[in-house]
C-alpha cells in the first residue's frame, strides 16, 4: 500500500490514522456508523444491541458552508475523537436553489444539494461549470463555502481530530449538483478543492477519500489516498459486493486501500472471506437503517405530527433538507421530552417549508416547552410566547414580543429616504414604503418630516443591540 499521504502539510496524528490503517488493511475491516441528531441515538440502539460501539463515526458538514447548519456534528467529532474514536466526514454542499436571484443561498431564498435533474422537492439549479470560472457569481459562492468548511476543518485540526476526508461523493450518480455536468466539471472541481484545503488553507488533518464510483470519474490520484464505495442493495442483501471492490480498486489502483464508505446492509464476514474483499472499514447510514421499529404506533404519530406519514416507507437517504430536519424533531420526540430545544430549526429551508415548520413547533409547544435559538426574525414574531434576550451577558429581558416592542412605541418613524440623520436618531433600517423608499429610525424627539410607525420586532431588537453611529 502507498506508504505517504498526498498532503504535503499532514501532520503527526494523521499520519499515525493512516499508519494504522494500512496495518489493519487486510486483516480487520472498522465498524463505522453515521451520525445525525445531537442526541446520537444511532450509537444508543447498536450499543443497546451488540454491548459495543462502532470504532469509526461519520459526520456531515451539512449546512455549515454558510453558518447556517447546526456544528453539532463537528462538536460530537471532537467529543468522539477524545473518547479514542475514528471520525470521518462528508459534505453535503448546500448551494442557493437559485443562485440567479440570491448570491448568499439565505435562509430566505433556500438551499440544496440535490440537482435539477432529480425529482427531489429541493433540488438546485446551481451550474457547477459556472462555478468554475473566476468572478461568476457562482464562484464567488464556492469560494466562500470552501473557505467556511477550511475553518471547520481547521477547528478539527486544532483539536487533534484527523478526518477521513469524503468531499464530492457520489458524483458518478449524477443527483449531487457538483456530478450533474459530468465527469470533467467534476475533476475540475476536486481539483479546485483540494487546491484550496492544501495550498491555500494548508489543512493538515485530511486524508483523502475519493468516491467518484466510477473510471470515467476518477481524479488526479496524486489527490487521493484512499478510495470509497457506496452501496445500499436493499434489503437483507448480506453478500461481499465483491464486484464493486474490484471496480475501486481499477479506479484507484493496487496501492490505493478501499473502504465500504456508506452502506445499508452489513456484508456477511463469511462472503468477505471466501471472495477475498478487504474493505477497510464499512459505515451504516444514519436513521432507518439502525432503528428497530418495536414502537410502530408512536413512530406512525410522530412522522403524521411532522408532516411525513406518507414518507413512511421512504429512504431517508433521498429525503430534502427540510424533511431531514422534520426527521429530526421526530426521533427527538421518541421518548415524549417535556423540554425540547431547537437550534435555528428553519436555517436552509425554502418559504412553504418553513411555514410548515413554524406550525410544527406551534403543535408542539401546546403540551412542552420549546426553545428556540435563530436569528430569524420573523419565525420569532410568529411563533414565540416569550423572548429572552441577553446583552453584554447579562439577562436584558424575558418578556412577549408585544410587549418588547411596546418598549419603543412612540419612538420609531418613517422618513423619506436621503432625509439626513439628525443627532439623537438612529437609523434602524432602509425598505419601501408606499410612496417610495423609506428610512425607520429610532429617536425620542418625533422628526419634524416623520411619520410615526408601529414598532415591530426587528425594530425593538435593532434598537436593543444598535452600535454606536457615527
Amino acid at each position: 500500500m502507498h506508504d505517504t499521504l498526498v498532503s504535503r502539510h499532514a501532520n503527526e496524528a494523521v499520519r499515525e490514522l493512516y499508519a494504522y490503517l494500512r496495518t489493519l488493511y487486510g486483516h480487520g475491516i472498522l465498524s463505522g456508523q453515521q451520525m445525525y441528531g445531537p442526541e446520537g441515538y444511532e450509537a444508543q440502539t447498536v450499543y443497546q444491541e451488540t454491548g459495543k460501539l462502532a470504532a469509526l463515526r461519520g459526520y456531515d458538514f451539512l449546512g455549515l458552508e454558510e453558518g447556517l447548519g447546526d456544528d453539532h456534528q463537528v462538536t460530537d467529532a471532537i467529543r468522539w475523537h477524545k473518547q479514542g474514536g475514528i471520525v470521518t466526514f462528508c459534505w453535503h454542499w448546500m448551494v442557493p436553489t437559485d443562485p440567479q436571484a440570491d448570491e448568499n443561498g439565505s435562509a430566505f431564498t433556500g438551499a440544496a444539494f440535490y440537482s435539477d435533474r432529480t425529482e427531489f422537492q429541493s433540488q438546485t439549479s446551481f451550474d457547477v461549470t459556472r462555478a468554475l470560472q473566476e468572478g461568476t457569481k457562482e464562484n464567488r459562492i464556492i469560494l466562500r463555502h470552501i473557505r467556511n468548511i477550511a475553518a471547520q476543518i481547521k477547528r478539527l485540526e486544532q483539536a487533534g481530530v484527523p478526518i477521513l476526508w469524503r468531499p464530492l461523493h457520489e458524483a458518478s450518480g449524477q443527483w449531487f449538483w457538483w456530478g450533474a455536468k459530468g465527469a470533467h466539471p467534476y475533476k475540475k472541481l476536486w481539483d479546485l478543492l483540494f487546491h484550496q484545503l492544501e495550498d491555500v488553507y494548508q489543512c493538515g488533518n485530511l486524508i483523502w477519500v475519493w468516491n467518484g464510483q466510477s473510471p470515467e470519474w476518477m481524479v488526479d490520484k496524486n489527490t487521493v489516498d484512499i478510495g470509497g464505495e457506496d452501496i445500499y442493495p436493499g434489503e437483507r442483501i448480506y453478500s461481499s459486493h465483491k464486484d464493486r471492490f474490484d471496480l475501486c480498486a481499477r479506479c484507484v489502483g493496487p496501492d490505493r486501500m478501499i473502504a465500504l464508505s456508506e452502506n445499508g446492509c452489513l456484508c456477511d464476514p463469511d462472503a468477505l472471506l471466501a471472495d477475498g474483499v478487504p474493505w477497510l472499514w464499512w459505515c451504516v447510514w444514519w436513521g432507518d437503517f439502525v432503528f428497530k421499529r418495536e414502537a410502530d404506533g408512536r413512530i406512525d404519530h410522530l412522522l403524521e405530527t411532522v408532516g411525513l406519514g406518507d414518507a413512511a416507507d421512504k429512504k431517508m437517504k433521498k429525503f430534502s433538507g427540510g424533511m431531514l430536519q422534520r426527521v429530526g424533531i421526530a426521533v427527538a420526540m421518541l421518548n415524549d421530552p417535556k423540554l425540547l430545544i431547537l437550534d435555528e430549526p428553519t436555517a436552509g429551508l425554502d418559504p412553504r417549508e418553513r411555514v410548515r415548520f413554524r406550525n410544527l413547533i406551534h403543535t408542539l409547544a401546546e403540551d412542552r416547552i420549546v426553545i428556540l435559538s435563530t436569528h430569524i426574525v420573523s419565525d420569532i414574531e410568529t411563533i414565540a410566547g416569550q423572548i429572552v434576550m441577553f446583552k453584554d451577558h447579562r439577562l436584558y429581558c424575558c418578556d412577549s414580543p408585544a410587549r418588547i416592542c411596546a418598549r419603543f412605541q412612540g419612538r420609531v418613524f418613517q422618513l423619506p429616504a436621503g432625509t439626513p440623520l439628525a443627532p439623537g436618531q438612529f437609523l434602524l433600517s432602509e425598505g419601501q414604503g408606499a410612496d417610495g423608499p423609506v428610512l425607520r429610525v429610532l429617536c425620542e424627539t418625533p422628526p419634524v418630516n416623520g411619520t410615526p410607525v408601529t414598532p415591530g420586532l426587528e425594530d425593538a431588537f435593532l434598537a436593543i443591540y444598535r452600535e454606536e453611529q457615527t
